[in-house]
């Protein structure tokens, strides 16, 4: 998608019907989101669960950035409105290490009750 957008495939209607679809894709996310964690279920299957509906969000949220990012030149071109905003996804790295901390505690939880079995 970002490629077709840099090589000026996408014409400025459907990079802003990209745009919107991915706006509500965000929206749709944040509110499963808020909604898993008011269940308060604590499995690791759960937390699993909710690790990955997070990184999915932090992804389509770079996605998004990215295509907000870009500007239509006068020759239909693209280039970019913030030519210092790089290519570093940060947002997808908080995303991993929002999952690998959720991963690590899931196990932990899971080696612990594991244990008690066993005394008992």
């Amino acid at each position: 998608m970002i490629e077709e957008i840099e090589k000026g495939k996408l014409d400025n209607y459907h990079l802003q019907k990209l745009v919107a679809s991915l706006k509500v894709k965000v929206n749709e996310l944040e509110e499963e989101i808020r909604e898993l964690k008011q269940e308060k279920e604590d499995t690791p299957e759960f937390n699993e669960y909710i690790s990955k509906k997070e990184n999915e969000l932090q992804e389509n949220k770079w996605k998004l950035e990215k295509l907000m990012s870009y500007d239509i030149k006068d020759d239909g071109k693209y280039k970019t409105k913030n030519p210092n905003s790089g290519n570093f996804p940060a947002s997808l790295v908080a995303g991993g290490v929002i999952f690998v901390v959720v991963s690590l505690q899931t196990m932990v939880l899971v080696i612990k009750k594991k244990n008690r079995k066993k005394k008992y």
